[in-house]
């Protein structure tokens, strides 16, 4: 049972960053909350502007997904390393916390849903909520070092998670389950 709700946490913290470090929810720091002089401002939306327009050039070009996602991939580590740079360790130290938090906000908030569309009980829903207060740290801890979790760590948890789900839960909470996984599989398709 821990093992699944580990997996579970892991699966839904590491979707949320992934996400965000894709572009698929928008901007991942909020940038004017880490103080940064006019010069560092600069720096920033030169480099932010500069990976855009690559990332749109990909985003037209007709490449396989796959393709396209190892070279998403390839930018936005090199805009990292490049952002990186410009920052203090203050500001590396604040940006990796307002990510932390973010990653926390949409955890809670997929949580519920998952909790709401499955009907998990009480007791399965405290125990989740137990095990991401204790097992979010190893993710925390990798991004403190600007080391994003990416798709396929991503996809790793989900088949994890998938594999100990019908322990978990129910069979009625399992058939749910199935159904809430091909609509994300629909989704990502």
């Amino acid at each position: 049972m821990k093992n699944i709700i580990i997996t579970l946490m892991l699966a839904i913290g590491i979707t949320s960053v992934v996400m965000a470090t894709q572009g698929q929810h928008g901007q991942i720091v909020d940038w004017e909350q880490l103080n940064l002089s006019e010069n560092q401002q600069e720096l920033v939306e030169t480099i932010r502007d500069d990976y855009n327009d690559q990332f749109q050039s990909i985003r037209k070009y007709p490449l396989a997904k796959t393709e396209k996602q190892l070279q998403y991939r390839a930018l936005r580590q090199d805009m990292w390393v490049k952002l990186q740079t410009v920052l203090t360790e203050d500001q590396q130290f604040k940006a990796s916390s307002l990510l932390i938090e973010k990653m926390e906000k949409r955890v809670h908030q997929r949580l519920d849903r998952l909790t709401s569309k499955l009907s998990l009980t009480s007791k399965q829903n405290a125990g989740l909520q137990q095990m991401l207060v204790d097992n979010l740290i190893p993710i925390k801890d990798q991004l403190m070092e600007w080391d994003f979790p990416d798709s396929d760590d991503r996809q790793q948890l989900f088949d994890q998670l998938d594999q100990m789900m019908p322990a978990l839960l129910s069979s009625d909470q399992l058939a749910q389950w199935q159904l809430i996984k091909q609509k994300r599989i629909q989704t990502l398709a």
